[in-house]
């Protein structure tokens, strides 16, 4: 099957909002038209497709649709290899690409025999990439001078798992705002069946939210409490405890109001706590704030010409005690 190249490209308006700018994003109209194309190397043995959900040819195995009732499927028999692309479209100012993609490797290795999709005895092919590249570059492009964005690559160490269900991947755009592209998938199979699902393909543009500002943290009653000012466009805020200041602990909390709690922190360890805007079209940078406990300091108290130290972060003297002097820094 040749590719089919789309008659013109899509623009798609600077202010549009997060709706879906891509043309049969979710293959929701029952097939490739319109919207996409498909290519295969012709002598092999797998074919693109658009399903509701049906078993592989290869494998036996099935994904339903993640989204609507349709679903474009790499429905293939070893060996071969098959690419989808979108029409070519105009990424907007603050552009964002998504999809969700899933596979099945039954080869149980990924290989790629370098800068080759060829199939047959002198060559071990088993591989999927789904990238962003240039409208005016050949489809089976593998050069970094046509890549713009790559959304998953096996070939990038570690290897990813052999089996793999629905999985969303996104990636920003917006440092090729103007820029005619389309996004691609390839895979190609040389070893064992590998079918590929792909669904719910996106473009969307939005603001992306502003990096938290005014972060203080604070101990209150066994709880470590972090609160900061509303940051523009952020629809939710995911704070991170990090212990000794700047490591992450698995501790994280999703809030959609300006302050989090972490409880049994706070008192005499020091402690950090990592915040990051959250909205659809992606986090902010994070901003980190500290909390330390108050240093304790030692008071000398007097009575009947004895005398004893009192220390504490707040020091004071027993009942009937009175102090000498001031309190003073020190430790325990």
């Amino acid at each position: 099957m040749g590719l089919a190249v789309a008659v013109g490209a899509m623009s798609v308006p600077a202010g549009a909002s997060s709706t879906n700018l891509l043309v049969n994003g979710g293959f929701e109209s029952g097939s490739f038209s319109p919207g996409w194309n498909t290519m295969t190397d012709g002598g092999g043995q797998g074919f693109w497709s658009v399903t509701t959900g049906n078993y592989a040819a290869c494998g036996g195995t099935k994904m339903a649709p993640i989204e609507g009732t349709h679903e474009a499927l790499w429905n293939m028999d070893f060996p071969s290899w098959g690419i989808l692309t979108s029409n070519p479209f105009t990424v907007p100012a603050d552009g964002q690409i998504s999809l969700d993609y899933a596979y099945q490797n039954f080869a149980g290795t990924w290989q790629q025999t370098p800068g080759t999709y060829d199939i047959g005895l002198n060559y071990s092919n088993e591989w999927i990439r789904i990238d962003v590249i240039a409208a005016t570059a050949d489809p089976q492009t593998l050069s970094s001078n046509d890549i713009v964005a790559t959304l998953f690559n096996s070939q990038v160490l570690p290897h990813p798992a052999y089996s793999q269900g629905w999985t969303a991947a996104s990636a920003s755009l917006s440092a090729f705002a103007g820029r005619q592209v389309v996004l691609r998938v390839v895979t190609v199979n040389d070893l064992n069946c590998l079918p590929v699902w792909v669904d719910n393909v996106a473009l969307t543009v939005g603001n992306s939210p502003a990096t938290p500002v005014g972060v203080s943290v604070s101990s209150q009653g066994g709880y470590l409490h972090a609160q900061w000012l509303p940051s523009a466009n952020a629809t939710s805020y995911t704070c991170t405890l990090l212990y000794g200041f700047n490591s992450p602990s698995g501790f994280s909390v999703t809030t959609s109001t300006p302050s989090c709690w972490f409880a049994g922190a706070g008192g005499s360890t020091s402690y950090g706590v990592s915040v990051v805007a959250n909205n659809d079209t992606g986090s902010s940078p994070a901003a980190v704030s500290f909390y330390s406990p108050p240093a304790p300091t030692r008071l000398v108290c007097q009575r009947a010409g004895h005398r004893r130290v009192v220390r504490a972060v707040n020091p004071s003297c027993p009942v009937g005690w009175k102090p000498v002097g001031g309190a003073r820094t020190g430790g325990y």
